[in-house]
């Protein structure tokens, strides 16, 4: 299965939206989440984590289960608050 922090094209998620803390509408990229899960990571395991292989094999793992339980959740498209993100990350 393919990472979606790097494919499939945005395009693949067309459809989903993300409203952010400030109420702006924005579109869902999974690429943000593999960013957001990869500073949780750094700022508990420190910064000699980033480059290692295992650590970004994890977190594209941990992207993929949030956007694939996402996604389930609202098949036909839809909008997600960033609340329902975050919920998804602490259950992966």
């Amino acid at each position: 299965m393919r990472s979606p922090t790097t494919a499939p094209a945005a395009s693949a998620y067309q459809g989903y939206q993300i409203i952010r803390r400030n109420g702006a509408v924005v579109v869902f990229e999974p690429a943000k989440i593999a960013v957001a899960l990869m500073k949780a990571f750094l700022a508990v395991h420190g910064t000699q984590g980033a480059a290692s292989a295992s650590v970004r094999e994890t977190v594209d793992g941990l992207t993929e289960a949030v956007v694939r339980a996402l996604l389930r959740s609202r098949p036909g498209g839809g909008t997600f608050h960033i609340e329902d993100v975050q919920d998804q990350s602490n259950s992966a």
